[in-house]
């Protein structure tokens, strides 16, 4: 737990240290070379999402965290990703041309990942109606 009482903090271990010290420095980098403030304010949008993704990772087990924290974070990434390539006079990704092929391909990926997401929700709700049921019980 934070020390403002608010906020969940997650058990880290080396490996994931040294990732949130990675993606603390590029979020200092951005502060010190972005020349539009929305930037920075994505970048920092970003790191916060990834902070919490990092705890649902901690409470729910790696591979069971929820999908909408996954879109969130993927949907961060990419408005990040936008505003940085705007900050640098480039396009957006979305007004890049796209072969047709990867389109599909995402698609069927993402049809994909949310039928499993869907999947793991069940599983949950299930587990969680046997964990009331056996507590109910006793």
């Amino acid at each position: 737990m934070h020390p403002d009482g608010t906020r969940l903090i997650p058990a880290i271990d080396s490996e994931d240290g040294e990732c949130q010290t990675k993606m603390e420095a590029s979020f200092t980098a951005v502060q010190m070379v972005a020349r539009e403030q929305e930037t920075v304010d994505k970048a920092h949008f970003l790191t916060s999402i990834a902070r919490r993704v990092a705890v649902a990772r901690v409470v729910y087990g790696p591979g069971k965290v929820p999908s909408d924290l996954d879109e969130s974070l993927f949907t961060a990434e990419r408005d990040f990703i936008n505003s940085a390539r705007r900050d640098l006079g480039l396009l957006d990704m979305n007004d890049v041309p796209f072969p047709q092929v990867l389109a599909d391909i995402d698609n069927t990926l993402r049809e994909a990942y949310r039928h499993q997401s869907q999947e793991r929700a069940e599983i949950r709700q299930e587990e969680f109606r046997h964990r009331d049921d056996a507590h109910n019980h006793q």
